[in-house]
C-alpha cells in the first residue's frame, strides 16, 4: 500500500497531491443512469455486515449507489439531537403522533426523505419480531405509495442469508 511506507508529513501531502490529480484524471459516465436505494432500519442489523449478510458491498459491487445515513456519527449526535436523524424524526412524525420506540419514526421518515432526495427504492433492515420495526412497516408501505418509492424489508432471523439476500 502506497500509504502505509510513508514516513514523513512531507511525503503524506505529495502522495496526497498525486491521488487527488490521479482521480481528476478518472473518466466519468455523465449520461449513466445510476439506481440509488436508500437503507434503514434497526440500528444494529443496519450498521452489522454479518448481520444484513453485506447488503450494501453486494448492492455497490452491482453498481448500486447505497446511501446509509446510520453510523456511529449519525448515532452520536442523535444522542444530543443533531444531524439526519432529527429530520427523519420529523418526517416520521407527519405520518404517526408518538413513537412505538426503537427506530420507528427515522425508519418511517426515510421513505420521505429518500423520495425527495430521488432515490429509487428503500430497503428496510430489522430484527425478526422488533416490535417498533413491525409496527414502523405498516405505515412505511403506505407512505411509500404516496411517493412511489418500492420498499423491500428483510427480517433478520435464521433464514436470512447472502443467497436469499443475491435473490432479491
Amino acid at each position: 500500500n502506497l500509504v502505509d511506507e510513508l514516513k514523513t508529513l512531507k511525503e503524506l501531502k505529495e502522495t496526497k497531491e498525486i491521488i487527488e490529480n490521479n482521480f481528476k484524471d478518472i473518466n466519468i459516465d455523465t449520461e449513466r443512469r445510476i439506481i440509488k436505494l436508500g437503507i434503514g432500519g434497526e440500528f444494529f442489523c443496519v450498521l452489522d455486515h454479518f448481520t444484513n449478510c453485506d447488503i450494501e458491498r453486494r448492492l455497490g459491487e452491482l453498481g448500486v449507489l447505497v446511501e446509509n445515513p446510520t453510523n456511529f456519527q449519525y448515532l452520536i449526535k442523535a444522542a444530543v439531537g443533531l444531524g439526519p436523524r432529527r429530520e427523519m424524526v420529523k418526517l416520521g412524525l407527519k405520518h404517526v403522533p408518538i413513537s412505538s420506540g426503537g427506530e420507528d419514526l427515522p425508519t418511517i421518515g426515510r421513505v420521505e426523505y429518500f423520495a425527495k432526495k430521488g432515490f429509487l427504492g428503500y430497503i428496510t433492515i430489522a430484527p425478526m419480531a422488533c416490535m417498533p420495526e413491525q409496527a414502523a412497516l405498516t405505515v412505511v408501505h403506505h407512505i411509500s405509495k404516496k411517493y412511489n418509492l418500492p420498499v423491500i424489508h428483510f427480517s433478520c432471523d435464521e433464514n436470512l442469508s447472502s443467497t436469499f439476500v443475491q435473490t432479491r
